[in-house]
């Protein structure tokens, strides 16, 4: 006799896991080890980014573009190049070509 198990969707599962980590949780990477926070956050930016340089034809979710955005400018200020990106973003400057955070 063939027993279905039932599987929670992988989205389900994931949000329960982050939900039931502490706040303060570190998770460790190449570079080293960042909170959670911070590493989902930079995770959402790269899939986002990866996702436009495929060219995908997805709408995009409007809080995916603003965690983006967030994570893109947080990183041009911790590289003291902030005030470039605010000018640029502002129409008060513009940046140079070939320009990143990264």
């Amino acid at each position: 006799m063939t027993r279905r198990l039932r599987c929670e969707p992988p989205r389900t599962v994931c949000w329960a896991f982050v939900a039931a980590v502490p706040d303060d949780a570190k998770v460790g990477t190449p570079f080293g080890e960042q909170s959670l926070n911070a590493y989902l956050r930079s995770r959402t930016a790269e899939l986002l980014l990866h996702g436009v340089d495929l060219g995908t034809e997805v709408e995009v979710p409007s809080e995916a573009l603003i965690e983006c955005g967030t994570f893109l400018v947080k990183r041009a200020v911790r590289s003291g190049r902030g005030l470039e990106v605010i000018r640029s973003l502002s129409g008060r400057g513009t940046l140079p070509p070939a320009f990143n955070v990264y």
